[in-house]
């Protein structure tokens, strides 16, 4: 317990002092509120803004990343698709050369992933044939988000390697997230935190027919 105390204690002389160091540029005939400017070093801002920085409890991702670290040497893509469990998996629609489906750490409702059958990193590893249903399934996916989901806007994204953001970056797959214009709430404006309200497999179950009538 004096451990703490002294470690808390450091903590909080080491706030107080590169606060105190960071003074404020007033300009003169201006408002202090629209032009005090802190000059703080790149460094002290970045400890001040680490120590500020908000945390939120999410235990449900831990099941999330024991995943990745049981899958790192398997594909995770590659093992939801070979384990033909689509109810499990939130797999929507299983296409000639790709799938379709619900994430399952979505960053809004509707979060789709169309990932191909083909372990690839790139489109153009993709044959012509793949590259088409590919965009096509792009744009089913946007139609069914709109007349389901009554989406009023449409992310759609690939993230190309790690360093782009990948999570899975040997497997290519493309996000579609539908958005909407009274995305600002409150919690999300002042607290920077998507409340997540909806139920993934209810969701799976209305959207799944939608997607089925596209199958051959």
């Amino acid at each position: 317990m004096h451990i703490k105390k002294n470690i808390h204690m450091k903590l909080c002389i080491t706030l107080i002092l590169l606060t105190a160091s960071c003074s404020l540029l007033i300009l003169p005939h201006e408002s202090t509120q629209d032009t005090a400017q802190s000059v703080c070093t790149p460094t002290q801002q970045a400890i001040i803004d680490q120590l500020y920085q908000p945390t939120l409890y999410a235990p449900w991702r831990e099941s999330y990343r024991a995943a990745k670290d049981s899958h790192n040497q398997e594909c995770a893509f590659c093992m939801q698709i070979a384990e033909n469990d689509d109810d499990k998996y939130l797999i929507l629609g299983r296409f000639d050369h790709h799938v379709v489906m619900l994430n399952f750490f979505p960053y809004a409702k509707g979060h789709l992933l169309i990932v191909p059958y083909q372990h690839v990193k790139k489109i153009s590893n993709l044959s012509q044939k793949e590259q088409e249903e590919f965009i096509n399934l792009i744009n089913i996916s946007v139609e069914i988000l709109e007349t389901v989901l009554d989406a009023q806007g449409v992310n759609i994204g690939i993230n190309l390697g790690k360093a782009a953001g990948a999570s899975i970056p040997d497997h290519l797959h493309a996000h579609i997230l539908p958005r909407k214009n009274s995305e600002g709430a409150f919690i999300q404006v002042i607290g920077k935190t998507q409340v997540i309200h909806w139920d993934l497999y209810n969701l799976y179950k209305k959207m799944k027919p939608h997607f089925q009538k596209y199958i051959s």
